[in-house]
């Protein structure tokens, strides 16, 4: 069997046409209609409707020609450059791992849908491998530590407060070849911060409370990449936005328009102890357009912001900042408390009276 798709025909296979019955929301993956047998590389529909009508349609999710043809081209450069010198045979590895992270994230995923675990295992050796040949790669410490970060890594920090032992070990191997690079110093932070944030919400989570403000300046979930992958995979994302991903002039942009009445909050309520509806926050939300580059093709999309304030943070906050007030109020009373003189011997023979206090 064959598909066409914009004019390019290519052979279907198993790592091109999603078999699964359906993706992580739940929509139907498989081929539709249901009722149909997969044989090799054919698949048969039985129609008894002598009027078949658009619900008899055909559908299957296909992987774009030109993403297929280049993971094909690549597992053959990958093969004739095994005798190769070390920094070209890296050079095919990673070109092989590029392939197959852009053909794993448009139709399929790593973990549940036909195909994609062994697509995402071979783009993970093949950045292995890379390394392995060429540990000089610079940037492919961090590209690789993104892409195991993009494919589960995330939850486990995100939702259990730990580093994923793979990328970790990776972010440090890098670091310690090249403990200037930029985009590695800013995972390595991230992962601690987010570690720390993680433990402090877990501890005043038995109160009843949670340190949310670590959370927005921690996430690696809102990496642009990240980001962009998910919506070239016409999926959908939720994450907080760090300062990284959403600069403070931006935010302060946006929050100016509260200010001057221009931007209107809506009201976020629940129930309160005694059934009186209570507002535990209000915000609004913006669209901003976006653009990344994702295996040197453009992907571009309007993103939704919903922009919080937390009734709770807030009071948290005025709290601490009165405690801080009250703390240097004492200290500039103590300061100016007049006290006894002591006299002091000044080179020259003479003499002064030096004052505690000012």
């Amino acid at each position: 069997m064959t598909i066409t798709v914009n004019g390019q025909e290519y052979p279907v296979t198993p790592e091109n046409v999603s078999l699964s019955s359906q993706d992580i929301f739940g929509d139907p993956l498989a081929p539709q209609p249901p009722g149909y047998v997969v044989e090799g590389d054919t698949i048969t529909w039985h129609f008894t409707d002598l009027e078949p009508d658009a619900e008899d349609n055909i559908y299957l999710n296909a992987l774009e020609p030109q993403r297929y043809e280049r993971l094909v081209e690549a597992r053959r450069k990958v093969e004739q450059a095994g005798s190769s010198a070390p920094v070209k045979e890296a050079a095919a590895y990673l070109e092989l791992g590029r392939a197959a992270r852009g053909a794993v994230l448009i139709i399929k995923d790593v973990s549940r849908n036909g195909g994609g675990k062994a697509l995402g295992e071979e783009a993970s050796r093949a950045y292995e491998r890379t390394l392995e040949l060429d540990p000089e790669q610079r940037s492919v410490y961090s590209e690789y530590a993104r892409w195991l970060l993009s494919t589960g890594g995330w939850r486990e920090l995100e939702f259990e407060g730990k580093c994923p032992p793979r990328v970790c070990e990776l972010v440090a191997r890098g670091l310690e070849k090249f403990p200037q690079d930029a985009e590695l110093q800013e995972l390595d932070t991230l992962f601690k911060d987010t570690v720390r944030m993680r433990q402090t919400e877990n501890a005043y989570a038995t109160e009843g409370a949670l340190a949310t403000e670590g959370t927005l300046a921690t996430s690696t979930q809102g990496a642009l990449e990240t980001r962009a992958y998910v919506q070239a995979g016409q999926d959908f994302y939720l994450c907080p936005l760090g300062l990284v991903q959403l600069p403070a002039d931006v935010l302060a942009g946006y929050l100016a328009r509260v200010s001057t009445g221009a931007q209107p909050l809506i009201t976020v309520g629940r129930p309160g102890a005694d059934g009186v509806p209570e507002m535990i926050a209000e915000g609004f939300e913006v669209t901003q357009p976006l653009t990344a580059q994702i295996d040197d093709q453009e992907v571009a999309w309007t993103e939704r912001r919903l922009v919080v304030r937390s009734v709770s943070l807030v009071e948290a906050a005025r709290r601490g900042l009165q405690a801080r007030l009250s703390k240097a109020q004492t200290a500039l009373a103590a300061l100016v408390e007049r006290k006894q003189g002591k006299r002091i011997e000044i080179k020259g023979g003479g003499h002064a009276n030096r004052t505690a206090g000012t």
